[in-house]
């Protein structure tokens, strides 16, 4: 298998009552990480929230100014809230940074990591109503 293959597992194995089933996604969940850094899971049956969502993506990347976007950075968050642009980060053990932009958030109020970090509203109305709902989804289908 190549070191840099994002590997493509089934939701449904995890949610499945089979525990070799969703130990074989759990594995496979540490496997993508550490040979690529990221995973695709199918299956999730998320659809159209999942429109939703990538309809306000579309707009926060291709929509929303730089400068704007850059509001958003925090460096000291090591990319873990709000927005990373091209550049902002190097993976580890790598000597060049990132060719890549990404925006990222987790559970409102968990203290446990730094604040969210939102595009204003005005910007965009529904973008963090959006990604929330999406994420409160995600939770209810693993518990």
């Amino acid at each position: 298998m190549d070191s840099s293959q994002v590997l493509v597992l089934d939701f449904q194995d995890y949610i499945s009552s089979s525990s070799r089933a969703q130990s074989r996604f759990i594995e496979g969940i540490g496997q993508s990480l550490k040979q690529s850094g990221f995973v695709v899971c199918k299956n999730m049956q998320i659809g159209e929230i999942m429109q939703r969502v990538r309809g306000q993506e579309k707009l926060f990347f291709e929509m929303l100014p730089l400068e704007e976007k850059l509001r958003l950075f925090r460096a000291e968050t090591k990319g873990e809230r709000g927005f990373v642009p091209i550049g902002g980060e190097t993976a580890i053990g790598q000597g060049y940074p990132d060719l890549k932009e990404y925006f990222e958030f987790g559970r409102e109020g968990d203290l446990r990591y730094d604040a969210n970090v939102w595009p204003m509203e005005e910007l965009l109305p529904n973008f963090k109503a959006t990604m929330l709902e999406m994420y409160a989804m995600q939770e209810q289908r693993v518990h």
